[in-house]
């Protein structure tokens, strides 16, 4: 059978585990240890995890793993093959292509080395090397925040390709957490650990997190439970049994370790990297995904936001999707609405704070009771968007009516004005259709006679009585507008709801313009900002 008819293998080299599989499964086929893979004569031990640890990358092809020398390569990649493809797969690499998952910051040089020594020892025929990234991704366009034992990289993928510039790294993965577990315990004096610096400790220490870690969503509060009075009910007992027991001398055949607050502590450096000091200069997590994705043209933002994968072992860890999704959303502002006072938008605001970040969130108004959000302007004007009379509508600024007639001939709309009450506009539109289609016209007030239409709101208060101040063409707001003395020109000022706030307004623009001599609407009062 020819190989492009067979599935693909797929090798991904991490720093603490290997995965081997097929294309064609949705799962790996082993998970076997870096550590146990390739024996090397001149080393004189397997291919360490140490040795794996080398490069900055949290998981890598054979050359950014085990080095990229030809002695090197020569001593170790032989053995590596051997045991995956024949060890392991037990398949015939000749017949099948193979895929290997490399960092997403990979030189070429590094890709056409991997190509050149598959292709001298015979393996293949075809050889395909994909991003890590790119191969976990199911869409073309996403974001993939890459945890494993030797560190977190937050990469963007937009139609298939990596984004070299958005690529974010960071030290702080699976070996931090096990570092800290370990760390805290120790402290602690715990005597069911193994000795510092054994084999066995690294282990234990590892089996622990891997067993009772989980993220909290507040650290504070989670600190309040293990020193209430119910504390003790939090701790956890880990037992360890095998080879990691006999490390830790217990005579029996298991070895019992207390975990206690770090059982949430150590996750909560891929959020808080400053609670250990060997990660104090690491970023946070969130962070690093918001730079990623502003790092990437803005068309493509939503989209990344909106496919998030999370790939490697530390991922894994309970509760911290849900913790992961609630900080990258918060870094975001969201709008709640606009309001008619600052009264009203101050309680707006408390109602959602404590909707989002529960009762103990920072109010404007802690004594108030809240019952029901206020209504923002943008659903007053949803519940009034339509009329009760043909031929008027609430228009878009929420403070007018506008009217419309539909032209016979053209098939357009007819601009008749806009009017402050919903009945002087049904009013305005009975005596312009009477004009445009006759007596027999349908009406919103049939019995009563329409000689003179309504005033319009500019008709009503088409001039100001203050200076520098003029309605809009709407009649909605005042403009308030400056003349420059130099050339001559108009300058735009603002626009404002009350007549009074834009006279108020020219007369801060002037005195700053022109000085405390300036003409002004209201002379006698103290302007200290702008309305």
């Amino acid at each position: 059978m020819a190989s492009n008819q067979r599935p693909a293998l797929v090798i991904d080299v991490g720093s603490a585990t290997t995965k081997l599989g097929f294309s064609s499964n949705s799962l790996p086929s082993y998970t076997l240890p870096t550590a146990s893979l390739g024996a090397s004569p001149a080393w004189g031990s397997s291919v360490g995890h140490a040795r794996a640890r080398t490069d900055s990358s949290s998981s890598g092809s054979v050359v950014q793993a085990w080095g990229s020398s030809a002695r090197e390569w020569g001593c170790v990649d032989e053995a590596f093959w051997h045991e995956a493809f024949f060890t392991h797969l037990r398949v015939d690499p000749e017949d099948h292509t193979i895929v290997l998952a490399e960092p997403a910051h990979s030189v070429p040089e590094s890709r056409e080395a991997i190509v050149e020594r598959c292709t001298e020892r015979r393996y293949t025929v075809t050889t395909g090397v994909a991003g890590g990234t790119g191969v976990d991704l199911t869409r073309l366009t996403g974001l993939v925040v890459d945890s494993g034992e030797g560190g977190t990289q937050v990469v963007p993928v937009l139609e298939g390709c990596v984004v070299q510039s958005g690529v974010r790294p960071t030290p702080v993965g699976g070996a931090a957490l096990t570092a800290y577990v370990e760390g805290a315990m120790r402290a602690r004096g715990d005597a069911g650990l193994p000795p510092s610096g054994s084999a066995g400790c690294v282990d234990a220490a590892r089996r622990t997190k891997e067993a009772c870690c989980y993220v909290c969503a507040e650290v504070e509060a989670e600190l309040s439970k293990y020193d209430g009075p119910n504390g003790a009910s939090m701790f956890k007992a880990h037992i360890l049994g095998g080879g990691a027991a006999a490390a830790a001398g217990a005579t029996g055949a298991t070895a019992v370790l207390s975990v206690r607050t770090e059982r949430f502590l150590a996750p909560e450096l891929l959020f808080t990297p400053s609670l250990s000091s060997a990660t104090s200069l690491a970023t946070p997590l969130p962070t690093l995904i918001d730079e990623a994705v502003q790092a990437c043209p803005i068309d493509f933002r939503r989209a990344l936001h909106g496919n998030v994968m999370l790939a490697g072992g530390t991922m894994g860890l309970r509760n911290l999707r849900t913790r992961l999704q609630y900080a990258v959303q918060t870094k975001h502002t969201q709008h709640i609405g606009t309001f008619a006072s600052k009264e009203i938008a101050a309680r707006a605001y408390d109602c959602a704070a404590v909707q989002v970040h529960g009762p103990g969130a920072k109010r404007n108004f802690p004594g108030e009771a809240i019952s029901e959000p206020p209504v923002s302007k943008g659903d007053e004007r949803k519940q009034r968007k339509s009329s009760r009379y043909p031929g008027v509508s609430w228009h878009k600024s929420g403070l007018l009516w506008h009217v419309k007639l539909k032209d016979l001939q053209s098939k357009r709309q007819q601009h008749i004005g806009y009017y402050a009450s919903e009945e002087d506009a049904a009013r305005a539109y009975d005596f312009t259709v009477v004009q445009a289609h006759g007596p027999g016209a349908k009406r919103n007030f049939p019995g009563e006679d329409n000689n003179k239409p309504p005033a319009t709101v500019r008709q009503q208060r088409k001039t100001s009585r203050y200076l520098g101040v003029s309605l809009s063409k709407n009649g909605s707001s005042w403009y308030v507008s400056l003349q420059d003395l130099q050339t001559k020109r108009m300058r735009h000022i603002g626009s404002f709801a009350p007549e009074e706030d834009a006279a108020r307004a020219y007369d801060y623009a002037a005195v700053q313009a022109r000085g405390p001599g300036a003409k002004r609407n209201f002379p006698g009062e103290a302007i200290s900002e702008l309305p």
